[in-house]
């Protein structure tokens, strides 16, 4: 993979995450526009080194199978993220404020933790493809 590829695929990132970020105000279950990004590109990443490159080639690149599975990725991640409707449902005071914190603390950790797991096993991903 050449700085080409890498910058084409990172237009493809940014066109596809703005696309669900401002077109389907999804940016996943993190609901950070960078966090998000970061996802898509490191996939994207890991999908060029490891996804057999078909279809049409522009400029050495096969775009087509990596735009596919950069929008299955969005489209996972967006699936993963509430809506605006099930927040309101969520927060009524139907229980006491105290459980409804740590509730909410612990869908924080365990997001962040699913994060981190999920962008080492990218990584991971990314280094096989490169050295093996």
């Amino acid at each position: 993979m050449d700085v080409v590829d890498f910058l084409i695929l990172l237009f493809i990132v940014l066109v596809i995450g703005s696309i669900f970020s401002y077109g389907f105000k999804s940016r996943g279950p993190w609901g950070s526009i960078w966090a998000f990004m970061l996802v898509l590109l490191l996939a994207g990443w890991a999908g060029m080194l490891w996804i057999t490159p078909t279809g049409p080639v522009y400029w050495g690149f096969a775009w087509i199978p990596i735009v596919f599975f950069i929008l299955l990725i969005a489209a996972l991640l967006g699936a993963a993220t509430p809506s605006a409707r099930h927040n309101d449902i969520a927060h009524q005071p139907t229980r006491p404020r105290r459980e409804r914190v740590d509730d909410e603390e612990e869908e924080v950790v365990a997001l962040g933790l699913f994060f981190w797991i999920f962008i080492i096993f990218l990584i991971i991903a990314i280094l096989v493809g490169l050295f093996v």
